[in-house]
């Protein structure tokens, strides 16, 4: 194929033809639109030296800055205290090992502590006990049904009885630490 005549300065004046031919042979190339180069980031300035008696400042997480204590049962932090606070302090909040404990407001945001159940946790667990331990004894394969049990299979089921299974009441899940709760042998 004679390329002999595309000019590739002169490009702007080729025909069609000729690009085709420019095309065929191999002499076109995908080229990007030119950009300004980026600026050269700043070298980074280095980091300076500590003495054994510089204060190191670490990153916060949240695990240190509220937590539980175990002995008082109670809930601290070492966030300055808002100006109205009136709970216990131990140190001033320039000292780096002060803590306090919460406010009403900051205790009700945290819970009651990582030891108690929540309001709802405990509402979910009520609603779920009595179907619970009714699958449990139509998986044992109880020949008798307490009343109380019989009657909630039954409401479960919709007054189907106990026989046609179902799934345990209630939308919440039981806590984590509560073993999951298995399917019954019918399938469920």
């Amino acid at each position: 194929m004679p390329v002999a005549d595309l000019d590739p300065a002169a490009r702007a004046e080729w025909t069609a033809e000729q690009w085709q031919r420019a095309e065929a042979a191999g002499l076109l190339r995908l080229a990007l639109p030119q950009t300004e180069p980026p600026e050269a980031a700043p070298e980074p300035s280095p980091e300076p030296q500590l003495s054994q008696h510089s204060p190191i400042e670490a990153p916060l997480r949240d695990d240190l800055l509220v937590w539980w204590d175990e002995g008082e049962e109670r809930w601290y932090t070492c966030f300055p205290p808002p100006d109205d606070f009136d709970g216990d302090e131990d140190g001033s909040p320039e000292d780096m090992d002060y803590s306090r404990t919460l406010t009403d407001e900051e205790e009700e945001a945290m819970g009651r502590g990582p030891e108690h159940h929540a309001p709802a946790t405990i509402a979910a667990l009520a609603r779920s006990r009595a179907p619970y331990f009714a699958r449990i004894a139509q998986q044992r394969s109880v020949p008798q049904l307490p009343p109380l049990l019989a009657r909630l299979l039954a409401a479960r089921d919709g007054g189907a009885g106990a026989s046609n299974g179902g799934s345990a009441g209630g939308s919440r899940p039981p806590p984590s630490h509560c073993p999951p709760q298995t399917a019954s042998p019918g399938g469920e």
